[in-house]
């Protein structure tokens, strides 16, 4: 029941509302009363609960501001402040949509074909790309965080049998981090028995392009022949197209994998944090193309 009030006030409660109340109290009252019936109805409905408590969150505070604001305006007949809010109330929804998001990710993801990493002969080196890692709350220690499976990905390698050597890259950009990722990976293996022997350390480059000309230059030294790269999956396909124009070819290992909703879900019209960071994920990666980063 929460749900469908939710459905209601966001996608048609507008238009209801003005047409029942006649003046501007009694659009916010009504606006207000449909929140009433929400908030009630979740008492009893597990669904109902979640919805509330997004809308709850601050991102749902400023959806629901800007869509009754909007409203409001449509009533005064203010239309060019209408049709604002409600341009900002569209795309509030757009970049904080999980589905959206969702989707975008497994679009990037699924531009390149999954590789079986078990099958074939086994890698002289694969590069796992700086990220996923972060600093525990105790001293010298570190933890994974969001990415972290291409982390656990060159490790499953190594221990499997199908990677010789391992080399980690990254470190913060200049003037925001001063964090050495390859320190904290390093670390981590290590505590997966992988001996530091096997891993080499690429602690200079910063971002994608420069990690990969880093690695060039190392496979070229070593001699190496068959080499893969690990990233998240999403990330997979800029960083593939970055190694192309480089001209080194690597194997693309995808870590990190999105899957498809089962089903629609009430609560992705509400704007979330989840959202709004796989949308900027989405972005991120096209933007990244575009500069050829």
């Amino acid at each position: 029941m929460a749900a469908l009030i939710l459905i209601l006030l966001a996608t048609g409660a507008a238009g209801p509302v003005l047409r029942v109340a006649r003046t501007r109290r009694g659009v916010l009252g009504a606006y207000a009363a449909l929140l009433g019936a929400a908030a009630a109805a979740s008492v009893l409905d597990p669904v109902g609960q979640k919805v509330l408590g997004n809308l709850l969150m601050p991102t749902g505070w400023v959806w629901l501001g800007l869509l009754g604001w909007g409203a409001d305006a449509v009533f005064r007949r203010a239309r060019g402040q209408a049709a604002g809010l409600l341009t900002l109330f569209v795309l509030h929804t757009l970049a904080g949509n999980v589905l959206l998001g969702t989707l975008g990710v497994i679009w990037l993801q699924d531009q390149l074909p999954r590789v079986d990493w078990r099958q074939g002969p086994p890698f002289d080196a694969v590069l796992v790309l700086g990220g996923g890692t972060k600093e525990a709350p105790d001293p010298n220690r570190f933890e994974l965080s969001a990415g972290g499976d291409r982390v656990l990905l060159g490790a499953r390698l190594y221990r499997a049998g199908r990677a010789k050597v391992l080399v980690t890259s990254g470190r913060g950009v200049p003037g925001i981090s001063q964090d050495d990722l390859t320190e904290a990976t390093l670390h981590i293996w290590r505590e997966l028995g992988i001996p530091e022997a096997d891993v080499v350390r690429l602690r200079e480059p910063y971002n994608t392009k420069q990690e990969l000309i880093a690695f060039k230059a190392l496979v070229a030294e070593r001699g190496w022949r068959r080499v893969g790269l690990v990233s998240s999956a999403y990330h997979l396909p800029r960083a593939m197209a970055q190694a192309e124009r480089l001209g080194l070819d690597v194997v693309p290992l995808a870590a990190d994998h999105h899957l498809g909703p089962d089903r629609f879900d009430t609560m992705s019209i509400i704007p979330q944090i989840q959202g709004f960071i796989r949308v900027q994920k989405v972005l991120w990666e096209l933007i990244g193309r575009w500069v050829g980063r």
